[in-house]
């Protein structure tokens, strides 16, 4: 017996046809929230230094060189477009 082509495709019977961002959303709101309390972005350090952000990643990396801080990837929703980013999160290293 042979498998009929109808057997193997899959169908969406998702009506609401979301994108794929949309759809990374929708799954965001299922997980846990993967950003820690008291970490910082670059960006968020340049707004409250008043600087650009590439001077305050450059600050963020040194320190983190020096064993200061560390840093985690994760995924956050951006508040302009509802799109979500990989950020990088920069926290105090424990010692």
């Amino acid at each position: 017996m042979s498998a009929s082509s109808s057997d193997t495709n899959l169908t969406n019977n998702d009506p609401g046809d979301l994108t794929e961002n949309e759809l990374w959303a929708e799954l965001a709101k299922f997980a846990k929230p993967q950003r820690k309390p008291n970490g910082i972005t670059a960006m968020e350090l340049a707004e409250l230094w008043k600087c650009s952000p590439p001077t305050a990643r450059r600050w963020l990396i040194a320190h983190e060189k020096a064993g200061e801080y560390c840093h985690e990837d994760c995924m956050q929703l951006h508040s302009d477009d509802g799109i979500l980013h990989k950020v990088r999160v920069w926290y105090k290293h424990k010692r």
